[in-house]
């Protein structure tokens, strides 16, 4: 038991036993449920058929379910990073599944619009991007695995849709139905996958796993961005424009791909061959598109985004160039299988890229915010096939579509290896202006040695082999040497060193010579005047006493020579 003052960990009591994986599979239920999406191109046409409406009223369903989806995600993002996923992607499951439900009652295309639209891509928005973003907290060591996962999911749940709505509810229910029926099961599993989500405690790391040396599991290549500081970078803009160039083949394929089909294959498009050969292709296309997201998401792990990013815009335009001149259905589902492999990569890496490159603390609203590029991409595609389309080109009417769309995929590619390059070229300058440091440095250093080498030997000419005060103490012996003469030096003391000049020894000093005499005159005696007196002999001066002892040149020589300070090197 806990002593008094101690901090108790919280309890993990009803759905927060819930380990890793069962958040992840709550998380693909959400993912399977919102993919249902996919089946636009198949039920819409019929609901207006069935009501009578323009099938052109219709074409912009998609792409305004895609703002409203990810203008909510924004919202979503951040509130899920405050509140946590589960309420989130609660009330998201609600309005989504409420949205499909109420397009089935809806009998007006602007209540398709309301109800489709507006709830459903409302509560789509604030389902997708938390999901995703909470399984990769979760799995921060295998983070494109996951996000493939999820993503092939999706794309599983897509091709399950379209055969069921196909094959079953649309012949026997009708198209009202079919959204009613679809609504109530996104309803039930979105609402119930969502109470099995939560957020990791902060600073959680898997078991048996090291984040990278300089990072941790929350930190990308550009920090721990919020999406205000990410908008403030340029790589944001970078990787968006590249997001929605990838995305634009796949918006088109997805609200478009069954009536391409049926048009460039079959003379009649509404013959029931044709309409069964669409849904073959929507179905492959989607399963292609849960492999390559699988695939993606591995590959990510591996060589890391950019490189994914060219493998996805080469096949991304090869498929296209395919389809353009597609003859027959089995070349045709080839290239389809293709793009739908590209497609299904995209959306498993970009996930995780965004969080490698801006971090994953803020990840739910940082990938609403990229998630706009998927936004940008539907509505570039819904015009770009009407623009382009030539219904004078009899089955190749959509030739120049695919041209289009090959020709953004390749302004992405160039974008990407830009990136590429620039980060190679970055990497590269830091390497050579290193290098060009460690060169001034050695440079720096060789030039102090020379310098110090320089100054010893200078200082080895001043002092070869003695030093300045012992030559000094010699020269002043020398000096008193010859000042003194040798007969006054004490006996028995050792002659000095030679004399350095040649200087002749001193001679004997000159005896001083008497003076003349000088004519004397007898003075006058006085009485008072004393004797004369004869002037007393002048007496040689005598001798000088011997020096000392501890003035002699024997004594000088036999003190030991003091050590002298070496010069300072550094102060000259």
């Amino acid at each position: 038991m806990a002593r008094f003052g101690t901090p108790v960990a919280p309890l993990r009591t009803g759905l927060n036993r819930v380990g890793r994986g069962g958040i992840v599979t709550g998380a693909s239920f959400v993912i399977f449920c919102l993919s249902a999406v996919s089946v636009l191109s198949v039920v819409i046409p019929a609901l207006a058929e069935s009501h009578g409406w323009d099938v052109a009223a219709t074409g912009w369903i998609y792409p305004v379910f895609q703002t409203f989806q990810v203008a909510a995600g924004l919202l979503a993002g951040s509130l899920s990073d405050r509140v946590g996923p589960r309420p989130v992607l609660f009330w998201g499951g609600v309005l989504y599944g409420a949205g499909w439900i109420l397009t089935g009652f809806a009998n007006s295309v602007p209540a398709v619009y309301f109800a489709f639209c507006v709830l459903g891509g409302i509560g789509n928005g604030f389902a997708y991007s938390p999901s995703l973003s909470t399984a990769q907290r979760w799995y921060p060591d295998k983070r494109g695995a996951i996000s493939g996962l999820l993503i092939a999911i999706s794309n599983l749940a897509t091709a399950a849709f379209s055969l069921v709505s196909a094959s079953l509810l649309l012949p026997l229910v009708g198209a009202a139905a079919t959204f009613k029926i679809i609504g109530v099961f996104a309803l039930i599993f979105t609402c119930g996958g969502a109470l099995l989500t939560r957020n990791p405690q902060p600073g959680w790391q898997p078991e048996n796993w090291q984040a990278p040396q300089g990072s941790s599991a929350t930190v990308g290549s550009y920090g721990d961005l919020s999406p205000r500081q990410m908008l403030r970078t340029r790589r944001f803009y970078f990787l968006f424009v590249i997001f929605a160039c990838a995305s634009t083949a796949g918006a088109m394929m997805i609200s478009a791909s069954s009536l391409i089909a049926r048009t460039q294959l079959f003379p009649d498009p509404s013959a029931p061959s044709a309409i069964a050969a669409g849904g073959l292709v929507v179905s492959l296309t989607t399963i292609a598109g849960a492999v390559g997201s699988f695939l993606g998401g591995t590959i990510f792990d591996r060589i890391g985004g950019h490189r994914s990013l060219v493998i996805i815009f080469t096949t991304t335009i090869i498929a296209l160039i395919g389809l353009s001149m597609a003859p027959v259905l089995g070349f045709y589902i080839c290239a389809a299988v293709l793009l739908g492999m590209a497609n299904g990569a995209l959306g498993a890496i970009y996930p995780p890229f965004t969080g490698q490159t801006f971090g994953t603390t803020h990840l739910g609203s940082n990938w609403a915010t990229m998630y706009w590029g998927y936004a940008v991409a539907t509505w570039v595609s819904a015009p770009l096939s009407t623009a382009l389309y030539d219904e004078s080109a009899g089955r190749w009417a959509y030739q120049n579509t695919f041209y289009g769309a090959a020709l953004i995929s390749l302004a992405g590619l160039l974008l990407t290896l830009y990136l590429m390059l620039a980060a190679r070229l970055h990497n590269a300058t830091r390497r050579l202006l290193s290098i060009l440091r460690v060169w001034d440095y050695a440079r720096s250093r060789r030039s102090e040695t020379r310098a110090e080498s320089r100054r010893e030997s200078r200082g080895s000419r001043q002092l070869p082999g003695t030093s300045i005060a012992r030559r000094w103490r010699q020269a002043t012996t020398w000096l008193l040497q010859q000042a003194v003469p040798a007969r006054m030096q004490k006996p028995g003391a050792q002659a000095g060193p030679e004399p350095w000049p040649a200087v002749e020894p001193r001679t004997a000093t000159k005896p001083i010579a008497k003076p003349t005499a000088m004519p004397t005159t007898k003075p006058a005696t006085r009485p008072d005047a004393l004797p004369a007196t004869q002037p007393a002999a002048r007496q040689q001066p005598a001798p000088p006493a011997a020096l000392p002892e501890t003035q002699s040149a024997a004594y000088f020589d036999a003190q030991p020579a003091r050590e002298t300070k070496e010069p300072c090197l550094s102060c000259e």
